[in-house]
Parts: structure tokens; C-alpha cells; sequence
């Protein structure tokens, strides 16, 4: 897929997960990633903070800021597994270099915006793969 096929799925992906939830991202952007107690982090820090098990709090995003969060974050490429949830709760496979990983997006309610993780100890050659052992 070339870049700008990639940008602007990437686009209409977001736009429909926002029209779905409601859950729309700040119009100013992602804005500032945060740990756990409220500590401002770097993408590059919060890339090495998932890959430790660690939550990042993003208080700007929508629920269709996944793949933009995970790609400032330097993961190459963001795949769907399971997106029932209408608060924006979904399953996705993350990829770096070229290892998949299962990954979440999490509704912060009452709180605006959501947060992200990886499962750092399940490593898979494919999307799919991290779908299987995920499981329905």
C-alpha cells in the first residue's frame, strides 16, 4: 500500500470510528501523552513505556486517534482486530519492525480522551496471528 493510500485510509478509518462513538479527537490534535500519575512523556518514552507493559494516557484523543497515536508512538503499521465496543474500547494488532503486537484503546470516562497499551510478552509474524490467539 503506498503512503498516500496508507494516510488516507488511516483518515476515513479515524472519521468513521469518531461518527460511530462520538468520541471525537481535540480539534488542536493528539496533544501531550502521559503516564500513570499524570507525567507528561515523550512519544519516544511512551514507545518504550509500552513495550514495558505501561498504559499511556492521551487526554486529546478520539477513538479514532489509534493509529495516529501508535504511528507518533513508532509503530509502523495499526490493524483492527475487534471494534464492538461503542465507547471506543478496542482491540488492535501493533506492528514494530517485524513483530505484531496485541494492543488496546481505552475509554478514560469520566475522563476525556483514552488510553493505549501493548502486550509486550505476545509477539506474532502477522495481524492475523495476534487475532488468533486473541480469539472472538
Amino acid at each position: 500500500m503506498t503512503t498516500l493510500r496508507k494516510a488516507v485510509k488511516q483518515m476515513v478509518d479515524s472519521q468513521r470510528a469518531e461518527e460511530a462513538t462520538g468520541c471525537r479527537q481535540h480539534p488542536k490534535g493528539l496533544g501531550k501523552f502521559y503516564r500513570k500519575g499524570g507525567i507528561e512523556v515523550t512519544p519516544a518514552q511512551a514507545k518504550g513505556l509500552l513495550l514495558e507493559g505501561e498504559a499511556i494516557e492521551v487526554p486529546n484523543a478520539g477513538a479514532g486517534s489509534y493509529s495516529y497515536f501508535f504511528q507518533a508512538c513508532g509503530f509502523e503499521e495499526t490493524e483492527v482486530i475487534e471494534q464492538c465496543s461503542s465507547a471506543g474500547n478496542w482491540t488492535f494488532a501493533v506492528k514494530l519492525g517485524a513483530v505484531w503486537y496485541p494492543a488496546w484503546q481505552t475509554n478514560r470516562y469520566p475522563h476525556f480522551g483514552y488510553s493505549y497499551a501493548v502486550n509486550e510478552t505476545i509477539s506474532c509474524i502477522s495481524a492475523e496471528a495476534v487475532a488468533a490467539i486473541l480469539g472472538p
